[in-house]
């Protein structure tokens, strides 16, 4: 996503100098602007579960009520 970001300021610059279409310019600093949101989001730790794994309950054993019940799955 950071190669997609510099890329495309580097294409940015390049439709400024030849004197592109404004409307061009925007779209693609749209573009650059979304890359980077959604390379935010990815990064941002804050949001991230706080999940308890089978391994940190401390339990070692499940015992199954009716085993024939029980799917193999």
């Amino acid at each position: 996503m950071r190669q997609q970001i510099s890329e495309l300021v580097e294409a940015i610059d390049e439709v400024k100098r030849n004197r592109g279409e404004r409307y061009t310019i925007k779209q693609m600093e749209k573009l650059k602007k979304t890359i980077e949101v959604r390379l935010q989001k990815l990064n941002d730790q804050s949001r991230k579960d706080d999940t308890v794994t089978f391994e940190e309950l401390g339990i070692d054993r499940l015992f199954i009520d009716e085993a024939h019940a029980f799917n193999d799955v």
